[in-house]
């Protein structure tokens, strides 16, 4: 992230930046969304919050947040860049 910020800043352009912090997110999964993966539906297992598959399960539920934008994320944080022009008016 740091090296495209950089190098944005470097040619002259703008950097906007959001960072998104999903607070509790491993806690607050609707499990009932989860139960489905392809064509291949297991048993209802019982999943509590806290969980050692809560990690798992948020990932799964974030993965297709894909934004138009450069998007990094990490555990429970995502961070979203755009790079433009300076006169250009953000899309964010």
């Amino acid at each position: 992230m740091l090296h495209h910020w950089h190098s944005a800043v470097d040619r002259g352009k703008s950097v906007r930046i959001v960072f998104v912090d999903f607070a509790k997110g491993f806690d607050h999964v609707d499990h009932n969304i989860l139960d489905e993966i392809g064509d291949v539906l297991s048993e209802w297992v019982e999943i509590t919050a806290g969980s050692y598959l809560s990690p798992l399960a948020f990932i799964i539920l974030i993965y297709r947040l894909k934004p138009a934008c450069l998007t990094q994320k990490y555990v429970d944080d995502t961070t979203l860049t755009e790079i433009l022009h300076k006169s250009t008016a953000s899309s964010m």
